[in-house]
């Protein structure tokens, strides 16, 4: 099950893989996120937004960059990565 000190948010924009660098993302720790389980808002100075946990697997988040160009991306749906066992 998901908690809240489980909560820490990387976004990134333009990838597939994560970025190596920190200017490269934007990190979102757990003090700037509030609310109550299964919804939350989150913001820094580059971004604003909120997430809701559908269940421990998938997570839908909205999000706002606040410099320019001021993206405005809703919607998104994370699923949980489960990395292959190797044999």
């Amino acid at each position: 099950m998901i908690t809240e000190e489980d909560i820490s948010i990387y976004m990134w924009i333009g990838g597939s893989s994560f970025p190596s660098t920190d200017k490269d993302r934007f990190d979102i720790s757990n003090s700037a996120i509030d609310g109550e389980a299964p919804h939350y808002a989150f913001n820094n100075a580059e971004l604003v937004g909120k997430l809701s946990m559908i269940n421990d697997n998938v997570i839908s988040i909205s999000f706002t960059t606040l410099y320019p160009p001021y993206l405005n991306i809703q919607n998104i749906t994370c699923n949980k990565y489960v990395a292959p066992t190797k044999n």
